[in-house]
């Protein structure tokens, strides 16, 4: 009976991961593959917590090889799952470099609304840099993101704006006004870094789920990084995550 309410919940959790999607999406400024993440990984829960549950006195499978094939696989994902979320976390509220001084601050972009207005991730990003700026009057930040399909203007731009308006001088901040990823970000971030000669070391204003993979790709970059979390709002904290798990996955086999 226990078993059967596990199966139970993981169905459930997989139907909430659906419905997610579904309200991560119309508030979002586009569609991207990490916004049906939660959508992916819910139908899977869905069909392992189906075919764990009896039909008629047996199982859905009633081949039993590879019914254990289907539990493995399942057991394995779990197994990574865990493993890069608890990673995620662990960098996410990691506190101990905020009194560290890095030569630049980078920015990640993460999009505008069509009538220029920031996101409210984006601006918690910038918030934090700002922070960070002040503690650290020698700091060189550079803004990054290019112009999206449905943006007035690059993200850098609009960023760059942002600081200005809140008292940051304009000879502190760079555009990099060309990514479209955050690979790109980091990458022609160091390209600007290149044309100064001072040490390249970073600090990453970035979402808290997303300082893991900026870290893990600036380290790719020959930067050395730590992460400035900004805190992700709490109705797109499971979508946040839950699509981080598969940007990790992509950025392990596809980017390093």
């Amino acid at each position: 009976m226990f078993k059967k309410l596990i199966y139970i919940a993981l169905i459930i959790i997989g139907i909430l991961g659906i419905i997610d999607t579904i309200f991560v999406a119309q508030i979002n400024v586009s569609l991207t593959v990490g916004t049906i993440a939660p959508a992916v990984i819910g139908v899977l829960f869905i069909i392992y917590g189906g075919l764990k549950l009896k039909l008629n006195g047996g199982h859905i499978i009633t081949h039993s090889g590879f019914r254990i094939f289907v539990i493995v696989c399942f057991c394995l994902f779990l197994l990574v799952f865990s493993v890069i979320e608890g990673i995620l976390l662990s960098n996410a509220y990691s506190k101990k470099h905020e009194r560290v001084e890095t030569n630049y601050v980078v920015v990640l972009g993460c999009g505008i609304f069509p009538d220029g207005q920031l996101t409210r991730s984006l601006m918690r990003r910038l918030n934090v840099a700002y922070d960070y700026l002040l503690d650290h009057p020698n700091t060189i930040c550079i803004v990054t993101g290019g112009q999206g399909p449905n943006e007035p203007v690059t993200e850098a731009s609009a960023m760059k704006d942002y600081l200005i308006y809140k008292g940051i001088d304009e000879d502190r901040i760079i555009e990099e006004d060309k990514s479209t990823s955050t690979n790109e970000n980091l990458m022609f971030a160091k390209d600007i870094m290149l044309e100064y000669d001072k040490d390249h070391t970073v600090a990453i204003a970035t979402s808290d789920f997303h300082i893991f993979r900026a870290k893990l790709l600036a380290k790719k970059h020959g930067l050395d990084a730590i992460g400035l979390p900004s805190v992700t709002s709490w109705y797109i904290w499971i979508n946040s995550y839950l699509r981080e798990f598969l940007a990790v996955i992509k950025t392990i086999i596809f980017d390093l």
